[in-house]
């Protein structure tokens, strides 16, 4: 990288802010690392999450996954004539694609379930077996059992509606 992108300037630095969006475990962990650490964000929690959010949204669900299947397929070309295996980046690609989260979670997210209120639920849901079992487990939560703020109860009811 010649210039700053999107909040990254550099290869190492991208490769950091991967391994810092993988080890939190929820936005916001990753935006009060980016808080503290992040000499860009300069202590400004709003700047923090535009730039924590701008990552993800930029970088990790787009650019990321893109450049490593590209990476992937002209490895593949070049190795196999020199002989030697490739490297297979299609995991990691997906794995970053979602967030280093389950897959469900980002899926449920396109049913209007925000990926943070579905890690909140992830205890009641059935995850890491597909979409069906997911989208079912939403269909079978029972409000009244759950402590949740208002305002996530309507969000959950209004995505149960539309199931």
């Amino acid at each position: 990288m010649k210039k700053r992108r999107d909040g990254v300037a550099s290869g190492r630095q991208l490769a950091f802010r991967l391994s810092r969006l993988r080890t939190a475990g929820t936005i916001r962990e990753f935006i009060e690392d980016i808080l503290q650490n992040d000499t860009q964000a300069k202590s400004d929690p709003d700047g923090a999450v535009r730039i924590a959010l701008d990552f993800q949204r930029k970088w990790a669900t787009f650019s990321v996954p893109r450049l490593l299947v590209a990476l992937e397929a002209i490895q593949r070309e070049v190795f196999s004539e020199l002989g030697l295996p490739p490297g297979r980046f299609g995991k990691y690609a997906a794995d970053v694609e979602n967030l280093f989260l389950p897959p469900e979670l980002v899926g449920l997210d396109e049913y209007g379930l925000p990926i943070q209120l579905g890690t909140k639920l992830s205890p009641h849901l059935s995850l890491g077996q597909g979409m069906d079992y997911a989208i079912e487990s939403v269909r079978a939560l029972d409000l009244d059992r759950l402590s949740l703020t208002q305002f996530e109860r309507h969000l959950l009811n209004h995505v149960q509606s539309g199931l």
